[in-house]
């Protein structure tokens, strides 16, 4: 007897479209690390529930794990570098 899980529904498609969304936004944004001793400047470019796309001078000397703040959104989240080229930096929230 095989099982066959049911196709996906609308509301199911839809919920993980929510989760994925990212929003294109233009905000002020603090990298915080070393126990918060350490801060460096950053715009946040892109923001979902569960990532962020943020832009740096330089992504020299930016650890793999930190706290990202928004200020503007009073928004301060732990998280984790997923990719990183050039200015850019690619976290997931953690």
């Amino acid at each position: 007897m095989m099982c066959f899980a049911p196709p996906p529904t609308k509301s199911d498609e839809t919920a993980n479209d929510k989760r994925r969304q990212v929003r294109r936004v233009f905000k002020a944004g603090q990298i915080t690390f070393n126990a918060g001793h350490s801060t460096i400047d950053c715009t946040v470019r892109g923001l979902s529930r569960d990532t962020a796309t943020i832009e740096v001078l330089s992504t020299s000397g930016i650890p793999n794990q930190f706290k990202l703040a928004i200020a503007a959104d009073a928004l301060s989240r732990a998280c984790r570098i997923t990719a990183k080229a050039d200015n850019r930096i690619e976290v997931a929230f953690t």
